[in-house]
């Protein structure tokens, strides 16, 4: 239930965005993507080999998030479910190029979302 409100929540975001110093020129996407973009978070990780040469290994994996809350406590982030699936060593790379180790705090696979939590503060 509360990954359905995140997402709910994220949508409602995505819908009211005019972040442009002229909301109604340009393409709506363009504007959604100029006010989220500091939001943006890029996961690394390391996920289960599919190679069957790499029987038992690990390959890097990557993925993005969007900040959807963050005060002096830390951060949370909403992705996807199947991003993090399995995935071990989970970071994400935030602001000027630093890179925060994050833990998952919920999941759910049927509707693929998550939410991992960084002890990172203020982030936009």
């Amino acid at each position: 239930m509360r990954l359905q409100l995140l997402a709910l929540f994220a949508a409602f975001v995505l819908a009211g965005c005019s972040g442009s110093a002229h909301p109604q020129e340009g393409d709506p996407f363009v504007r959604a993507f100029a006010t989220l973009r500091p939001s943006v978070v890029l996961f690394t990780m390391k996920i289960p080999s599919d190679d069957p040469k790499k029987k038992g290994g690990w390959d890097d994996a990557y993925g993005t998030g969007l900040v959807i809350a963050s005060g002096g406590w830390g951060s949370q982030i909403l992705t996807v479910e199947h991003v993090i699936h399995d995935a071990r060593d989970l970071k994400v790379t935030i602001r000027d190029r630093k890179t925060v180790p994050v833990k998952t705090i919920a999941r759910d696979e049927a509707d693929d979302l998550a939410l991992v939590e960084t002890r990172e503060p203020d982030l936009p």
